[in-house]
């Protein structure tokens, strides 16, 4: 499978880093960035990734990846992945899928409407714990109340402390708890 990262973030470093360790046939065709050249050549250099566009409507006319792995800032997941779908390619994306139900049903619907793929990149709901969980439901009767919670210290709370605000922790960019690692629960 070949498939091309838009973004050059942490999920995008950490996502290459995996389909190039753990994943076997997979191709990494081109990166983008739409703010940070400097930064995509180096990941492209670091993982023999042979093409690096700063223009997305370029990157979906010419890559001939199979999928497109939308890695960007949260509120940007819609908007990307609307243009790739417009473009006839398929997509996978970064979770929170979008920032609206709307914007979901309608990605959704263009998908089925052109017969593409389109995946959200949250892999939970596949391991076995999941699983289990799932089918020892049927065994405790109907569920009226869940609570859930999922705690983490962030690498990037001691930069928020100092007045620096990575999108993550911004709700205007889609972050925040319930946007961002809330999706686990």
């Amino acid at each position: 499978m070949k498939i091309s990262i838009v973004g050059t973030g942490m999920i995008a470093t950490e996502v290459i880093s995996l389909l190039k360790t753990e994943v076997k046939g997979i191709e990494i065709t081109s990166i983008f960035s739409h703010s940070n050249e400097e930064k995509a050549e180096l990941i492209a250099k670091m993982n023999h990734i042979g093409r690096i566009y700063t223009d997305y409507a370029q990157l979906l006319k010419e890559d001939k990846a199979d999928f497109v792995y939308i890695a960007l800032v949260n509120n940007a997941h819609y908007e990307f992945t609307r243009m790739a779908l417009e473009a006839g390619r398929n997509v996978i994306v970064e979770k929170p899928f979008t920032l609206t139900v709307a914007e979901a049903e309608e990605l959704a619907a263009m998908a089925r409407e052109r017969e593409l793929y389109l995946f959200e990149a949250i892999s939970p709901l596949h391991t076995p714990n999941f699983r289990m969980v799932k089918d020892s439901l049927k065994k405790i009767g109907p569920i009226h109340f869940v609570q859930c919670n999922f705690s983490q210290y962030s690498s990037k709370y001691e930069r928020y402390l100092q007045g620096d605000i990575a999108p993550a922790f911004n709700p205007e960019l889609g972050g925040g708890a319930l946007n961002d690692l809330n999706v686990y629960n």
